[in-house]
Parts: structure tokens; C-alpha cells; sequence
């Protein structure tokens, strides 16, 4: 008996033919029972679901207090219009001086995303008292706060990936 080509000998091809025809039958079949606007919906629906499934996961991995480090460091930190900004600068009022005290404290209440807690309590704590000579009106206090509020110092100890 002659061997056929792409076949093995003791397999006539009819098996792959029946399971192609099976797939065949079945992939029509369900295109039959579900229409075409349907699927389309349901494809849409996969989509968001696994993009919304993605914000949560990229959240939860940026640490448990996300939220309030961001407030803190967009508030109290960022720019000459800052918080701490307007206090190294001298132009921030009372009220000003009183919120980032407030905000200082919540950040030494907080947990690194990332290093020691050492060196965490160390930053916030030398944070916290530059604030203090702030509200004191201290001589020195704009200079400490701005060496105390450096960013980089902070941020390449604490601040994840």
C-alpha cells in the first residue's frame, strides 16, 4: 500500500477531516446563535472590563496610601505656588503656614512605599520641625524648610518605581 503524502501510515486522514468539519460546524453554530451586534457588545465589554481590571492592579501596586501622598506632594510640595513654596519664599499666610503643619504630620503618619522607616521617620521628623520654626516666624526656618523639603533626597529613598 502506497503511503500517502502528509498522512502517517495506519491513519487515513479521516480523523483530522471529522475534527476540522466538528470546528467548522461549531464555530457556525454559535455564530448563528449569537448575533453579530451581540458579539461586537461582548468584545467591548471583555475589553473594559480587563482595561479596568489593569487601572486597579497598577493602583494597588503604587502602596496603600496613594491617594494621600499625591495630595500631600501636589498641595504641599510642588511649585513656587506650593505650600512650601510660598513658606521658603516668605508670602504664605497663617492659614497656609497651619495646613502644611497639618500636612507634614499626616506624612510622618504615613508609610514609605518604599525604604527604611528609619530613614522615613528621620525626613518627616526633620520636616516637622522646619514647619514648626515656620509658624514661629523663625530667621532660619525658610532655610531649613527648604533644605528639609528636598525632593530628590527624599524621592530616591522613598518613592516606588
Amino acid at each position: 500500500m502506497a503511503a500517502r503524502r502528509g498522512v502517517s501510515p495506519g491513519n487515513t486522514g479521516m480523523t483530522d477531516a471529522k475534527n476540522s468539519f466538528t470546528a467548522r460546524v461549531a464555530a457556525r453554530s454559535l455564530t448563528a446563535l449569537v448575533p453579530k451586534q451581540t458579539m461586537k457588545n461582548i468584545i467591548k465589554l471583555t475589553v473594559v472590563v480587563a482595561a479596568l481590571a489593569g487601572v486597579s492592579i497598577a493602583t494597588a501596586g503604587k502602596g496603600e496610601h496613594h491617594e494621600a501622598f499625591e495630595e500631600i506632594m501636589k498641595k504641599g510640595f510642588k511649585g513656587k505656588t506650593s505650600l512650601v513654596g510660598k513658606a521658603t519664599a516668605g508670602t504664605a499666610s497663617d492659614a497656609e503656614i497651619k495646613q502644611l503643619q497639618g500636612m507634614l504630620k499626616q506624612l510622618a503618619t504615613l508609610k514609605p512605599p518604599r525604604g527604611e522607616m528609619g530613614s522615613w521617620k528621620e525626613k518627616t521628623a526633620a520636616l516637622i520641625k522646619a514647619g514648626d520654626l515656620v509658624a514661629k516666624h523663625d530667621q532660619g526656618a525658610a532655610a531649613a524648610l527648604k533644605k528639609a523639603s528636598n525632593c530628590k533626597a527624599c524621592h530616591s529613598q522613598h518613592k516606588p518605581d
